[in-house]
């Protein structure tokens, strides 16, 4: 993910790049790039604190703490915290150490060192503390309280955040209050008022096929068998398809006065956009209401069920395993989608 932000407020954009480490030991640091004001950039990440060693997709600047200056949430993707099997998908880390736990980063303009702002991890101290994959986060205030909250989509098993702002400096997770179901592999999100009532929608991607052929020709996670394990374990109900939730209000639900969505997906026709990454919710025509753009495709169709029933005689032989995969890899046929 990449950000255009004036991060120290001198009237010039800067850029902050979040890399997605590739290995285990996780030394591959963000990289912020400081506008020089004469079409140059100097990387200056280490020194702003925010050269974020985690598995980082999508950063957001925001001024969570309403002190005048901006913020950060980091969503942090993973690998191998979790297991593709039915039997054994692992509980939910609410520990905060998962190398999957996204950031919270407070913007201490007030202690300047080198006449630029120090970002502060402040993830524990305001509740950030449960891990997920990461791949999209978006802004916006859900309650209605003046205050901004976040949306966070996880990919695979792992359940979106729904951050209420508590107005204190800590956020507090409401999505099993507020939301009954979520996408499964959930990509690309983001908010507005799609109905004009004044309150924030939520849209969420996946990938499930538009055509009845590719439905039938691919392999999908979700399973009657999984569904239940992971319910087990803790985890909100989760379906392959987009998702479009649609703010009601807030509600008590239990103690606790929280929004409460209904999710419209398929009778506002946008649940199967196939292989989907990205979306904007923006007025394209200037008729006053939002419109929606998705951006679609993959490389190779990892999916296609011929492909994923011969990895798996593959992997139940010896030899060079990892050697014979890639190359029926590189034979699978790129999925074109246009873009919606």
């Amino acid at each position: 993910g990449v950000s255009i932000v004036d991060i120290n407020s001198d009237g010039f954009d800067d850029i902050y790049i979040c890399t997605f480490g590739k290995n285990l030991l996780r030394s591959s640091p963000n990289l912020l790039f400081i506008n020089q004001h004469d079409l140059t950039f100097k990387e200056q990440g280490q020194q702003y604190g925010l050269a974020d060693t985690g598995y980082s997709s999508q950063a957001a600047f925001f001024d969570y703490d309403r002190d005048g200056d901006l913020d950060m949430y980091l969503a942090n993707y993973s690998f191998g915290n979790s297991n593709t099997s039915a039997n054994n998908i692992i509980p939910r880390d609410y520990t905060g150490y998962s190398i999957a736990n996204d950031r919270l980063y407070r913007n201490d303009s007030d202690s300047l060192q080198g006449g630029h702002p120090v970002f502060t991890d402040v993830s524990m101290q305001a509740g950030i503390k449960d891990d997920g994959y990461g791949l999209g986060v978006v802004i916006s205030d859900f309650n209605s309280d003046g205050w901004p909250d976040v949306y966070v989509a996880d990919d695979f098993l792992s359940n979106d955040y729904l951050w209420l702002n508590n107005k204190n400096g800590t956020f507090t997770n409401t999505i099993a209050k507020s939301i009954r179901h979520q996408s499964y592999s959930s990509m690309g999100v983001d908010a507005a008022d799609i109905n004009n009532d004044g309150l924030a929608d939520v849209v969420t991607l996946d990938m499930l096929p538009e055509t009845n052929e590719r439905k039938k020709t691919s392999v999908f996670f979700m399973n009657y068998e999984r569904y239940q394990t992971e319910r087990m374990r803790g985890y909100e109900p989760e379906f392959m398809r987009n998702m479009l939730q649609l703010n009601n209000g807030n509600r008590l639900r239990g103690d606790t006065l929280v929004p409460f969505f209904s999710e419209i997906g398929q009778m506002a026709g946008i649940a199967a956009t196939d292989w989907s990454w990205s979306v904007l919710l923006a007025d394209f025509n200037n008729d006053g209401w939002k419109d929606m753009h998705v951006t679609n495709g993959i490389g190779r169709d990892f999916i296609n069920a011929d492909f994923v029933e011969f990895s798996s005689q593959v992997l139940n032989t010896s030899g060079e395993k990892k050697e014979q995969q890639a190359k029926v890899r590189q034979k699978l046929a790129s999925l074109d989608h246009v873009n919606l």
